[in-house]
């Protein structure tokens, strides 16, 4: 599902950075704004991995030390 939302929010910037151009380049800003809305979009749900991660180690802990 993760995959899903970063091919979207990278569609989505690559339409905007296509529709905001000033015309002169629009293939390269097409392709701006679809690669920074993708790599946005992983760094984000990267960062939700990493903190239900962390949340997971620190539950491990508290059981493994007072379980």
């Amino acid at each position: 599902m993760w995959f899903w939302v970063v091919v979207i929010i990278a569609v989505i910037g690559g339409v905007l950075g296509f529709l905001l151009s000033d015309g002169e380049n629009r293939g390269g800003d097409a392709l701006g704004g679809c690669l920074g809305g993708g790599l946005l979009a992983a760094g984000c749900v990267w960062r939700i991995l990493l903190a239900g991660l962390g949340i997971f180690i620190v539950i491990w802990l508290f059981k493994f030390l007072f379980g």
